[in-house]
């Protein structure tokens, strides 16, 4: 059986714990997708999301400030 990352742990646990989320375990699974570069899956999250805060509000900011960086730069 193959291992699962730890982002693969992460959602799992996520999704299966659904009754006892709040802010801060969407804010992580967000920078947990973005530090992972999973960027559709962090934007779908972000849009899935029934409470934003300012540490929701502030990933999204700087992942898109980064993109945009690394579009100019061509780094990809």
């Amino acid at each position: 059986m193959k291992e699962l990352s730890r982002i693969e742990c992460s959602k799992r646990l996520f999704e299966e714990n659904a009754s006892s989320r709040d802010v801060v375990s969407w804010n992580s699974m967000l920078t947990a997708f973005v530090r992972d570069e999973q960027i559709g899956a962090a934007e779908k999250l972000f849009e899935e999301m029934p409470e934003r805060d300012v540490i929701s509000w502030s990933t999204m900011i700087s992942l898109r400030a980064e993109w945009a960086v690394r579009r100019r730069v061509g780094v990809f």
